[in-house]
Order: structure tokens, then C-alpha cells, then sequence
């Protein structure tokens, strides 16, 4: 067994202690480093929307390949139709990496939608785009909890209700079923009229990456040295 381990936040400690006999002192939480990104990302999230859009406001769908082919398209459909007719919203579709071919499949379902104009891209920085977004859309994509990290809106569109990665439940994503829903709670959000609850949010990163603060990396080398001073001495 290692002398120590890090971990990114208070649930990595638990599913360690409680499932996998660490003891409590070989465990420590230091936050996720590549978090450490995000506070200076925020600070240039207007940098980053001119390069997007010059609408007011900015929807991302994050797609993903799941195995149900007829629940993928469906997702798409949806969409797109959902944000057919929301005026001055700019919707970018942010290909999965296993998805870079899948730009003429996007574009089409999206023809059947009646959305002629939506932005498909791939070889962006995402976490240019989620700083730049007013809401991000998922299914069950893990940028889901990165756009908690960044503070923004997060919907997941679950068409079973099957909540695969425990958002809904967590208290961070509005969950929809079907395009209207969709398409109401994202005019909500966009107008202000609903914002994600602050301490759901805080309690989520807390259990997942401790604290988004641009730290993580110092207090990882510190833990580390910290531990070499006593292994040593």
C-alpha cells in the first residue's frame, strides 16, 4: 500500500477508507489540478465568447456516442428542436472525441429539426467554451460536473429519467425528458428566471474536487513534501 494517496475530494476519501481499508491519515484530499485552470479561464470568459458568438446569449449541447443509436439521434433531435425557435441563442453542439467524424450526422438531424443555423465543432478547447457559455446540455457526458466547476447552468436531457451520473439527484442539472420541456427550462435559465442553487453546488464540488480555486496543484506538492519531511526524519 502507498504511504500516500491523493485524491481529488471527500467522496474519493470515503469510497477509500470505507470500501478499500486506506487508513484515514494515507488519505488526503487536494482538489483536482487540472481545476486549477478555471478561476483565470472565468476571468477571460468574454475573451473566450467573442470567438463563438456575438449573439446574447450561449447554449452548449455536449454529444456524446451512446450505444442506443435511436437515443442518440433522439437527443440531437431534440435539441435542436428545441432551440429552433429561442431567439438570440447561439447553440454549439461540442462533438465527443470519438465523435470528430460525426459532423454531417449532426448537421442533417438538425436539417429535420428546422434549426438551420447551429455551430458543430470539434477541435475547440472545451473549457474555453464552457467558461464562454451561459448553459451547458448533456446527456450523461462527465463535462456535466465540469460545468458545475465553472458555475454554470446544467441540464441533462434523460429521456428514461435514469439520471446515470447522479446530477439530478445531486441538486446541480435540471433534468428533461422531451424538447418542450427542454425548451422551456433553457428559456428560464437563459432569461435569468432560474439559476442553479449555490450550495448544491458547493457541496458537489466539495465531494468531487474539494474547491475550484487555483490551489489544488500547491496543495498537492505540499501533501507530498509534507509526507517526504516524515518518511525522512
Amino acid at each position: 500500500m502507498a504511504d500516500l494517496t491523493l485524491v481529488w475530494g471527500s467522496h474519493w476519501k470515503n469510497v477509500l477508507v470505507t470500501r478499500g481499508n486506506f487508513s484515514q491519515d494515507a488519505v488526503v484530499i487536494t482538489g483536482q489540478m487540472r481545476t486549477d485552470l478555471i478561476p483565470k479561464l472565468l476571468e477571460r470568459s468574454g475573451e473566450f465568447r467573442a470567438k463563438f458568438t456575438t449573439r446574447s446569449h450561449l447554449a452548449v449541447f455536449a454529444s456524446q456516442p451512446m450505444p442506443d443509436k435511436s437515443l442518440r439521434w433522439q437527443a440531437a433531435y431534440d435539441v435542436f428542436s428545441a432551440f429552433r425557435d429561442l431567439e438570440e441563442v447561439e447553440l454549439v453542439v461540442k462533438l465527443h472525441p470519438a465523435e470528430r467524424e460525426s459532423v454531417g450526422y449532426y448537421r442533417e438531424i438538425a436539417l429535420k429539426a428546422g434549426l438551420n443555423q447551429v455551430r458543430i465543432l470539434y477541435d475547440v478547447d472545451l473549457y474555453e467554451l464552457v467558461a464562454a457559455c451561459d448553459l451547458l446540455i448533456t446527456c450523461y457526458s462527465t463535462v456535466g460536473g465540469e460545468a458545475v466547476y465553472f458555475g454554470k447552468p446544467l441540464i441533462i436531457l434523460d429521456h428514461h429519467g435514469d439520471d446515470l451520473l447522479g446530477y439530478h439527484a445531486e441538486g446541480v442539472a435540471w433534468q428533461v425528458k422531451d424538447a418542450g420541456r427542454l425548451k422551456i427550462i433553457s428559456d428560464e435559465i437563459l432569461q435569468g428566471r432560474m439559476k442553479p442553487d449555490p450550495e448544491k453546488y458547493l457541496e458537489f464540488i466539495n465531494r468531487y474536487a474539494f474547491a475550484i480555486d487555483g490551489a489544488a496543484t500547491q496543495r498537492s506538492l505540499s501533501a507530498i513534501r509534507a509526507a517526504g519531511d516524515d518518511i525522512f526524519h
